[in-house]
């Protein structure tokens, strides 16, 4: 029978696995929770790769997921990721059939979108990493995407860049891939029609595959991220779908409730940009060069003649439409399936009143629910607000930091009223008081709890209205000490050292500025070269570099006729494979040697795979890094120790894994760590 990619279930082939993303589908832990997906990988993040997965950057609206990438002030990235397996590698595989997603990919420089699937054979029983790539793309050019496949011994096959002849960022597109187990070759689908087939390896047949979807932030191929990329770019998936041939196991499932977005019903009505039934034409027309930006407050009606100019294009309405509005349309097309009432240009962006007084941004080329743009508080000529400055609900008013403006909106069943930045939920947060510190917003829940804004999130802080005056008295001179209990201070470059509560693994919380200092627990401070180091309750010591602790040794200067130790000569550690790329991989499944080293680590290529040591070590969390299980501490001038700590409390971090020689912590991204 041949096979119809329009209609699977027509072609023989069992409905095995269906999310419309109705709603959030996704949690920590598919399996104990019960969802389908699990909102991190197990399997390796791009070697290239830059961004940190977050959970907080999935979200689901208007019948899609959206996976955001965002930069923060400092240049950081974070995206989100979801797989079909937890950490314990349970949850949805399979072996053979039709795999297909609904995807609207980002355009912008370093932008890589990814739906793939992995062997997951590879973390139960050591099979090669083989890997199949549906679908990923260099956001610098989004006329083409990549298919390949990898067999996990460093060769891969199918790695062409595919071209659509239409710019895929601008609508959305089915890409789908069949594995047949009676032929020898993959083969490709992009919106229902085939384009490119690729030779099976002899790893290919034997595995069963997870499947990851991912917006990574890097260099394909592409470049990575520049001054023109987007601060946030959106991974947008309509549905995902999995098919199974006959004999070949699988459990059939009930096809979920199809989304209410338009064109994601059949496969046969979604948009073909290859000439099958769509009405994508081609890649969006820039707007005139002649045409001058619509000033921020211009608006515009159905009807009204005229139009609004923004960076995107030219913004004008068409027929109205059955449920209420009028079609939008940007530079004469359809800007997807927005209908609206009223346009209006704020901040150099165009903002849509639906028939239903909901308010809508466009944004990355596609409508995100929004806050009316025309009720942010005024700004005024003030300039930022002073430090100690503070706003609660209900009071006139609004407070300014380099973020924007921040007021209240209404109030919550939780207690505490919706925080607005800019006129828009500040994300989930609710809050009793606002208060600016160091040119930063910090929230005081109904709870009695304070939250930092840092990176467009709030984060957990100590009170900002509590830390200690620095006095007059300058710098503290070296060898000044301060012990737990004692009052006083230390006072650097940095800022206020001073003590917080004790805790159970011994010591003091280490506060600066009044706030927790990362995650540092001390016995003693003490000032030496003008830099603060701190005694843990074990008697090791620790510097405050590069807003972190290192490991160092005893600042106080030796007794007179102490011996020095003889060194260590360390044991270096070889590559345990290599994948053909130029990438290393350095695979741990337990404990290294005491003085193991990494004589040349890459942190642009090289890879630490510790998903077999966390495994066993009983991990289940998501980023082991934030848990503070694997840490990386600067060792001596320019090494790095990985240290391992399976409970993630242990001051001083656990034992060291193995050091990286010639690289610092700053450098080795959350890429290079597998787990």
């Amino acid at each position: 029978m041949t096979f119809d990619p329009n209609n699977p279930t027509a072609s023989g082939l069992v409905l095995t696995f269906d999310d419309e993303f109705n709603k959030v589908s996704w949690s920590d832990n598919n399996v104990a929770n019960n969802t389908l997906w699990t909102d991190h990988g197990i399997n390796p993040g791009a070697p290239n790769g830059i961004a940190d997965i977050r959970a907080n950057n999935l979200s689901v609206h208007d019948g899609y997921l959206d996976i955001a990438a965002t930069r923060d002030g400092n240049g950081n990235w974070t995206t989100g990721m979801l797989a079909s397996v937890n950490s314990s590698v349970q949850g949805f595989t399979q072996k053979f059939g039709y795999f297909e997603a609904d995807i609207q990919i980002p355009h912008g420089a370093g932008s890589w979108p990814a739906w793939w699937l992995y062997s997951a054979d590879h973390f139960t029983n050591g099979a090669p990493p083989s890997e199949l790539d549906i679908m990923e793309n260099a956001g610098s050019d989004t006329t083409n995407w990549g298919t390949t496949i990898h067999d996990g011994l460093g060769n891969q096959n199918g790695n062409v860049v595919q071209n659509a002849g239409v710019d895929l960022s601008q609508a959305f597109h089915r890409y789908g891939m069949l594995w047949d187990p009676n032929a020898s070759t993959i083969t490709w689908y992009l919106d229902g029609k085939a384009i490119t087939s690729a030779q099976k390896y002899a790893t290919t047949d034997v595995q069963h595959m997870m499947m990851t979807l991912n917006e990574e932030v890097g260099d394909f191929g592409g470049g990575g991220p520049n001054g023109s990329t987007p601060a946030t770019m959106h991974m947008l998936v309509d549905y995902v779908r999995v098919y199974q041939f006959a004999g070949q196991g699988g459990t059939a499932v009930q096809p979920d409730t199809v989304s209410p977005a338009p064109g994601n019903n059949d496969p046969v009505a979604h948009v073909d940009a290859l000439g099958q039934s769509g009405s994508s034409a081609g890649v969006t027309p820039s707007p005139s060069p002649a045409a001058t930006p619509s000033a921020d407050g211009s608006s515009l009606t159905p009807g009204a003649s005229g139009s609004l100019v923004t960076s995107d294009g030219t913004w004008s309405f068409s027929s109205s439409t059955a449920g209420g509005g009028n079609l939008i349309l940007l530079n004469g097309s359809q800007a997807t399936d927005g209908a609206a009432a009223k346009l209006v240009v704020e901040s150099g962006h165009v903002f849509a009143d639906n028939a239903q007084g909901s308010w809508y941004e466009w944004t990355n080329s596609n409508w995100s629910a929004s806050a009316d743009p025309t009720a942010h508080p005024s700004t005024g000529s003030s300039g930022p607000s002073a430090d100690g400055s503070t706003l609660i609900p209900a009071t006139s008013g609004s407070l300014v930091t380099s973020d924007g403006t921040w007021t209240f909106g209404t109030s919550t069943a939780g207690g505490g009223n919706v925080i607005l930045l800019n006129g828009h939920p500040a994300t989930d947060g609710a809050a009793a008081k606002l208060v600016v510190e160091s040119g930063h917003v910090f929230a005081d829940n109904a709870q009695g709890n304070w939250y930092e804004w840092t990176n467009s999130n709030w984060s957990a802080s100590a009170d900002p209205t509590a830390h200690p005056s620095t006095g007059s008295s300058g710098l503290s001179a070296d060898g000044s000490t301060l012990i737990p209990g004692t009052s006083g201070s230390l006072a650097t470059s940095d800022g206020t050292w001073t003590f917080g509560t004790g805790t159970a693994g011994g010591g003091n919380v280490i506060l600066l500025n009044g706030h927790p200092a990362t995650n540092g627990a001390a016995a003693q401070l003490l000032v030496e070269s003008g830099h603060v180091f701190a005694d843990n309750a074990q008697g090791n010591w620790y510097e405050w570099t590069n807003s972190n602790w290192s490991t160092t040794t005893n600042p106080t200067p030796p007794q007179s006729g102490a011996t020095t130790p003889a060194p260590v000569t360390p044991t270096l550690l070889s590559p345990s494979f290599s994948d053909g790329q130029g990438h290393d991989i350095f695979v741990f499944k337990a404990t290294a040697p005491t003085g193991a080293e990494i004589a040349n680590f890459s942190a642009s290529q090289d890879i630490l795979d510790l998903a077999p040591v966390l495994s066993a070590a009983g991990y289940k969390g998501s980023d082991p890094i934030a848990d503070h299980v694997v840490t990386l501490v600067q060792s001596g001038t320019d090494a790095t120790a990985v240290k391992f700590d399976p409970t993630g409390a242990d001051p001083s971090h656990g034992s060291t894994l193995v050091t990286l020689d010639h690289v610092l912590p700053q450098d080795v991204h959350a890429a290079n760590v597998w787990h």
